[in-house]
């Protein structure tokens, strides 16, 4: 009902028939609300389910880097202590000839 003086809403959704029954819009309401309900959850557990999914393959990939970058370090540790071998002090590579 809307009063007259103020203009505004009374007796909306606090059991407007005075029966006992809920009004139809608090049935309207309620059954809105409910059936809303399981399809935000299970939005919501899709997106939770992609979020861990992404932060797995987000430490997969970083582990697989780790890998690489130990192996690039390694390779280039051995080409450094070969490149110290043939040119000592820094000088140009040194050559030999055949007797």
């Amino acid at each position: 009902m809307i009063d007259a003086m103020s203009g505004a809403m009374t007796g909306v959704g606090d059991n407007a028939t005075g029966t006992g029954t809920p009004s139809w819009w608090e049935q309207f309401a309620a059954t809105q609300s409910a059936a809303a309900t399981p399809a935000a959850n299970d939005s919501q557990s899709a997106l939770l389910d992609e979020l861990q999914a992404l932060r797995q393959e987000v430490a997969d990939l970083r582990e697989d880097q780790r890998i690489a970058s130990a192996t690039i370090a390694s390779g280039t540790s051995k080409t450094a202590r070969i490149l110290e071998r043939v040119t000592p002090d820094g000088d140009a590579l040194a050559v030999r000839s055949a007797a």
